[in-house]
């Protein structure tokens, strides 16, 4: 053996061993980072699994935020309405306890909201809209066999609608108020529909999203000559109206409102034939102060009772009776003599000059005159005269068609005509805005003018008395905000 190496191998034989710890220690090493990263990736996974989880409830519950959308468009004015009156007034099934004496107005009794409009609701009902309101969990598939639960289920928690307090909305300032709707998602649930449960592996999300209610514009550039809510006129023989007529446009197809522009309308290159699916505007609320009753007017023996100011020299005329009035401030306009009356059986005179608003809470029987005719006299003007019919769809309004009366009548639940031929030319001057043309054992054959629109009366006249345009369902405007919320 080569002596140098002899003599190495003894020098170096002292570290024997040393390679085999260090195999060992690279070993565990190894094996530490091996079992380090096995953990994570198990993390991961599980990490993985619960974002996904939690993204399909989140998407069940923006499935249930579309849905209840795609409600409010298609009865709009459920925007301006809370679901139910609060979170908790619900029973153990889900149904909103909210009854007919609720106030306010919720979901449930929407059809008896002042705005309310069956003609805004062509797309769903009102037992669809009860349905709506109640807070169960529903499945996203809808088939009521073998529905698809893996997509998950959706629950309203709440529709919250917070009134801005704008009393004049306008196209400028259209904002009416802001509406908050809270659903609820959900996924890996055992069972289907609402008797669904949790399971250990369930994941819900919750979405919160605020809605802006805005005003819609009728476009209606003038107040409408006669405008009736829920019949057209093309049935009143040959009755001629000179202005602009508006129609209910889910009861007037265009097959009748052509019949109504070729046989009622004159002057067809100016006024037109239009149909909306507003209603028509809620009378002003009755005073309650400054206002003169009286329970009804029947006089007999061709007497006549004259409203206005009593102290008028007219009142001395043979009879003429004057009852006791104060006059006050009402529109923006002084001295108004405004009254509460009930039925109208007998004629009633209002001279020329005097401002009269009349809040008519029975009915203008067949018989009934009111004279206040402004034709070729001057200072004398159909805005001076109001007939606000606060009745329910009982009453009617039957005016005499030899006498011509000029004046504003609104009589939003009346049924309104003209009764004989007569003489008068038009026998409104002025306008009519009634649920019915044509009162019953109230109609005339005559081929004059019934109606005969005046331009004293105007949007901005009206407004003044709390009389708004037509009442259109409110614009929905897109999210103004969303956002995930804390699932309670």
């Amino acid at each position: 053996m080569n002596p140098r190496l002899k003599l190495a191998l003894i020098r170096h034989t002292g570290e024997e061993g040393f390679a085999s710890v260090i195999a060992v220690g690279v070993g565990l090493v190894m094996m530490i980072i091996g079992l380090t990263m096995a953990l994570r990736s198990q993390s991961d996974v599980a990490l993985s699994s619960t974002q996904r989880s939690t993204s399909r409830a989140l998407s069940a519950a923006e499935v249930g935020v579309t849905r209840y959308q795609q409600l409010i468009n298609n009865g709009r004015i459920l925007a301006k309405y809370n679901a139910c009156s609060t979170s908790t007034n619900y029973n153990s099934s889900g149904s909103c306890l909210d009854t007919t004496t609720t106030t306010p107005v919720t979901w449930p009794i929407i059809d008896k909201a002042s705005d309310y409009n069956s003609c805004s609701f062509q797309n769903v009902d009102i037992s669809a809209i009860t349905d709506a309101s109640k807070n169960i969990w529903r499945n996203i598939d809808p088939a009521t066999t073998n529905p698809d639960l893996t997509l998950g289920q959706y629950r309203l928690v709440s529709y919250q609608y917070q009134s801005s307090n704008n009393t004049n909305p306008t196209a400028e300032n259209p904002v009416l108020g802001n509406g908050t709707l809270t659903v609820e998602g959900r996924v890996r649930v055992s069972g289907s529909g609402n008797t669904a449960t949790q399971t250990t592996s369930t994941s819900t999300a919750r979405l919160q999203v605020v809605i802006p209610v805005k005003y819609t514009d009728s476009n209606i550039p003038v107040p409408s000559a006669l405008w009736t809510g829920n019949t057209s006129i093309a049935g009143n023989n040959n009755q001629k109206v000179d202005g602009d007529v508006l129609v209910n446009k889910c009861t007037t197809n265009s097959t009748q409102m052509d019949l109504i522009t070729s046989k009622n309308i004159l002057n067809t290159s100016i006024n037109k034939v239009r149909n909306t699916v507003g209603s028509i505007p809620s009378t002003p609320p009755i005073p309650t102060t400054g206002i003169n009753t009286i329970a009804s007017i029947n006089t007999t023996g061709g007497n006549v009772t004259q409203l206005g100011n009593p102290s008028a020299t007219s009142c001395s005329a043979t009879k003429t009776t004057c009852p006791s009035a104060t006059a006050t401030t009402y529109g923006g306009q002084s001295n108004v003599y405004v009254y509460q009356i009930g039925n109208i059986s007998s004629e009633i005179r209002i001279p020329p000059g005097e401002k009269v608003v009349i809040f008519l809470t029975g009915s203008i029987n067949k018989g009934a005159d009111i004279t206040h005719n402004c034709t070729g006299v001057s200072n004398c003007y159909p805005s001076d005269v109001y007939i606000f019919g606060t009745g329910d769809s009982t009453k009617s309004i039957c005016l005499n068609g030899s006498n011509t009366i000029s004046a504003f009548i609104l009589a939003p639940k009346y049924s309104v005509g003209i009764d004989g031929g007569g003489n008068a030319d038009p026998v409104i001057n002025g306008n009519v805005w009634a649920s019915n043309w044509g009162a019953p054992s109230c109609s005339s054959d005559s081929n004059k003018t019934v109606v005969k629109y005046d331009p004293t009366i105007t949007w901005t006249t009206l407004a003044a008395l709390g009389v708004s345009k037509a009442t259109l369902p409110p614009t929905i405007d897109t999210f103004s905000s969303w956002k995930k919320d804390r699932v309670q």
